[in-house]
């Protein structure tokens, strides 16, 4: 929507909209309307130098000191609520997506307006991104393949009575478990995507990484236009993810899962989602071992402990800032220039987040950015009643 015709939300956030040269800021305690002039709309027409991560705006240094950081003033960098697990810029407007009391939910972020996601039954949704006019939210479905029942077979009693010189001692015993029939049900982690291009009508696209495996979209590299999956090598085990999987989004929209850049091998880890140098993608995995950051030819351009949490990824050219929770619950800025530690800051609980989601999206947030949204698990048959 142009902006001489939107009325802006009161709500209490900045938004700074990127241009070529110059950067637009707008407050949010005014409106925004074709009248209106510079002074009135409290618009800056400098580019704006963006603060570290966990500085606030008047804490920001007259002079860019920080490296190749000159770019982050041509992104835009909003301020939203806590809680929101991805990002994209869809027809002009951030969206934002967020778990909401009825379900899942994509938010307009400067217009505060909300659109509950029709979802097909078990789906978890990780990961929001475009292609062309269509918005896409990557995720998995939990899908029910089999059952498996096994018999109750010879009673606790019989064994005992079986067993030797213990025996006895066996039997003697209070209590003996009982022996009844199980019935297994196989439930399989299916990687998902589902495509809409009004918020309104959703589709379903499954589509497996490999036959007899399964797996889960977890981010949008939106530079390269790749779409990464958690590969798990057993379908129904999610502690077995062997690797992050990386494919074509725009193939992935027709049904068609074409790799485009070497996996990345994990040991028991799983795919924290993506962020953006200026330059290249940034994929972050997280594993038994550590916290890992990729560029578009897989190269580490960040390495954490495996028992921090991290929070967001504010990064410009060789320079990347994570912000992270220790796990004695200290929040520093760890920063990292040409892929080796170089400061470690602290960082209170009252700084906000940054993250930068993409080339042209920096979003800060009390808590940074979550790493998926709960699935309702789909309806599962009862039991057989015991005898």
């Amino acid at each position: 929507m142009p902006l001489d015709s939107q009325r802006f939300s009161r709500r209490g956030f900045l938004v700074v909209v990127g241009g070529a040269s110059s950067a637009l800021v707008f407050n949010s305690r005014v409106y925004a309307n074709e009248t209106s002039s510079n002074d009135e709309l409290g618009t800056e027409t400098s580019e704006p130098s963006l603060p570290s991560i966990g500085e606030s705006e008047s804490d920001q240094p007259d002079t860019n000191d920080r490296g190749d950081t000159g770019e982050l003033a041509n992104l835009s960098i909003t301020h939203v609520e806590s809680g929101f697990v991805d990002a994209t810029n869809w027809q002009d407007e951030l969206l934002t997506l967020r778990q909401g009391p009825q379900g899942m939910l994509v938010r307009y972020e400067m217009a505060a307006r909300d659109h509950l996601v029709t979802v097909p039954e078990g789906f978890t949704g990780r990961c929001l991104g475009t292609h062309e006019n269509l918005l896409v939210i990557g995720g998995h479905r939990l899908l029910q393949t089999e059952t498996a029942t096994f018999e109750a077979g010879t009673s606790y009693k019989t064994l005992l009575e079986q067993a030797g010189a213990d025996s006895k001692i066996l039997l003697d015993q209070g209590e003996k478990p009982s022996v009844r029939p199980y019935q297994h049900i196989f439930i399989e982690r299916l990687p998902s995507l589902i495509v809409s291009e009004d918020l309104q009508n959703w589709e379903t696209l499954d589509l497996p990484l490999r036959v007899g495996t399964g797996g889960s979209f977890g981010a949008v590299l939106e530079r390269g236009s790749v779409l990464a999956a958690d590969h798990y090598s057993i379908a129904e085990m999610p502690d077995s993810v062997i690797e992050v999987s990386q494919i074509s989004l725009a193939e992935a929209i027709y049904g068609r899962p074409t790799t485009v850049r070497d996996s990345i091998p994990l040991d028991h880890g799983t795919l924290w989602g993506a962020s953006d140098t200026g330059t290249s993608d940034l994929l972050i995995v997280t594993d038994r071992n550590n916290i890992k950051g990729y560029d578009d030819q897989n190269q580490v351009l960040l390495s954490l402990d495996p028992d921090t949490r991290l929070l967001g990824i504010t990064a410009s050219g060789d320079i990347i800032e994570a912000a992270v929770e220790t796990a004695t619950g200290t929040r520093q800025i760890q920063r990292f220039k040409n892929g080796a530690l170089a400061e470690i800051a602290a960082l209170t609980a009252n700084d906000s987040i940054t993250h930068r989601i993409s080339p042209d999206i920096l979003i800060t947030a009390p808590d940074g950015k979550n790493a998926l949204l709960p699935s309702r698990p789909p309806r599962t048959p009862k039991p057989p009643r015991q005898p």
